[in-house]
């Protein structure tokens, strides 16, 4: 089973072509570079299962190696638990997914992923 780059994204921080590029080489199922909303969301739980180390159903600070204060971390947790739900989690994803989508064709070319990358989230 590939796992994928998506589940991290987001959590920890989002920069770096490199990491686009392994982005790429797990998501990409189909190898026709881009990542379909289908490539996108198998990716987005194959990295909930990953990150969810413990297997208690939320991804702490610890599991996601995010740093205490992240901005990031603090806007998916909507409940203010300390810990994202597969619920937030599965919400910042499809975020990022939106705002990276810049066409709005409902996948991602390689270009529009090393942009959403390179650009702070706001």
């Amino acid at each position: 089973m590939k796992y994928t780059l998506l589940a991290a994204v987001a959590l920890c921080t989002l920069g770096g072509t490199a990491y686009a590029g392994d982005m790429w080489k797990t998501a990409d199922t189909d190898g026709d570079g881009r990542i379909t909303r289908v490539e996108f969301d198998a990716a987005t739980a194959a990295g909930w299962t990953k990150k969810d180390a413990n297997g208690d159903g939320q991804i702490s600070a610890a599991e996601a190696s995010a740093k205490a204060g992240d901005a990031k971390w603090a806007a998916a947790d909507t409940d203010k638990s300390g810990s994202l739900s597969q619920s937030e989690y599965m919400a910042m994803k499809n975020a990022w997914f939106a705002r990276a989508d810049s066409n709005k064709d409902g996948a991602l070319s390689k270009a529009e992923g090393d942009l959403a990358m390179a650009t702070p989230h706001r």
